[in-house]
């Protein structure tokens, strides 16, 4: 597993879970999967992200601006490509 970004889109949708907080993010361009996870129908990273605080946030405000992003992804969580950062482009 290496780190690798998404081409640059616009958040569609981000939920985050209630029972565990991991946060989930589609995009409106087709799904990265380059560690081949068993599900490829979004991003996830996970609630013990040390991190995710900070992400959340910049997906939250990428989403209200209609911003252009990049995901920084690494390895799988929930069987999803793993969110490991954001960049606002």
């Amino acid at each position: 597993m290496a780190y690798t970004t998404t081409p640059a889109g616009k958040i569609t949708s981000y939920s985050i879970g209630w029972d565990n907080p991991n946060l989930s993010v589609q995009m409106n361009i087709p799904v990265s999967n380059p560690d081949n996870c068993s599900d490829a129908s979004s991003y996830m990273m996970s609630y013990t992200s040390t991190s995710i605080q900070a992400v959340t946030s910049v997906v939250i405000t990428a989403h209200a601006t209609g911003s252009d992003v990049k995901l920084v992804l690494n390895g799988c969580v929930q069987n999803r490509p793993q969110i490991v950062g954001i960049n606002v482009v």
